[in-house]
């Protein structure tokens, strides 16, 4: 499979303009970390109200789910717990009990993962297309039903590999490791996804072949990815505002780059 070449065109939805016309100019980007942060910095100065509230909606949504997945955690926790046991050991589940809640948790993580995923990418393709996305653009979802079936392959995948790790093999770093390895592997696959309207079987294997293919690019945005989020982690979370779409903006680019289709200039 060749990356470079054979991709089909964005539709001109918003023409192909030149200087003076109005209309949005649109170039094939260049997979580099320097061009992409200054493309992506440009595009979020012109979104930055719907980027940044988008955000911080999100944010709040992730926060309430988190809160939820712990409660439940908890309860089941308490339930199970032997009858006079200590905190630190009802605290400390059977792996059995582990197994079990991990399983538990992969269809409700999957779907919000899902959601959130294809909604985000709306927007975020939008402003790649040279259109001026609005909050609510990044909450209506882009080939839902494909990203859906996507992300519980993928958090099935994730899910065996953390308990053959941590508990067939007792090793948590390397269960770490190895969720970095699959999340690097399958980066690509929410774009074929989403961007390409691929099924999930063809944007699962498109979105391997991708990384493998050009996994020094793949692991550029990645990194950057993380360390952008840690500078906005380090702004006292206002920051992840502005560093997320930041991220994602370079994902887009990247990603179009890689699969010779245009952005707006």
């Amino acid at each position: 499979m060749t990356f470079n070449d054979g991709w089909e065109p964005v539709p001109p939805e918003f023409g192909s303009g030149s200087p003076g016309t109005g209309l949005p100019q649109f170039v094939v980007p260049t997979p580099r970390l320097v061009p992409g942060l200054r493309w992506a910095g440009r595009r979020l100065s012109a979104n930055v109200g719907p980027l940044a509230s988008a955000a911080l909606l999100w944010g709040l949504m992730l926060v309430a789910f988190a809160i939820a997945f712990y409660a439940v955690l908890l309860i089941v926790l308490t339930a199970t717990a032997p009858a006079g046991s200590s905190a630190d050991e009802w605290l400390t589940p059977s792996p059995a009990i582990t197994v079990v809640m991990d399983l538990l948790m992969i269809v409700p993580v999957a779907l919000f993962t899902a959601l959130m995923t294809a909604c985000w990418f709306h927007g975020a393709l939008m402003i790649a297309d040279g259109a001026r996305p609005g909050v609510g653009d990044f909450f209506t979802p882009l080939n839902l039903r494909s990203v859906v079936v996507l992300a519980i392959i993928i958090e099935v995948t994730a899910t065996t590999v953390d308990l053959t790790f941590a508990l067939g093999l007792s090793t948590e770093w390397g269960a770490v490791i190895a969720g970095l390895l699959l999340s690097v592997l399958v980066m690509w696959t929410w774009l074929f996804a989403t961007d390409l309207r691929r099924s999930p079987a063809a944007a699962l294997s498109d979105g391997l072949n991708l990384a493998v293919a050009r996994l020094g690019a793949t692991l550029v945005v990645f990194v950057a990815s993380i360390l952008l989020a840690i500078v906005g982690l380090l702004a006292l979370l206002v920051g992840l505002l502005f560093t997320v779409p930041l991220a994602s903006l370079l994902t887009v680019y990247y990603f179009r780059g890689l699969t010779a289709r245009p952005v707006a200039a």
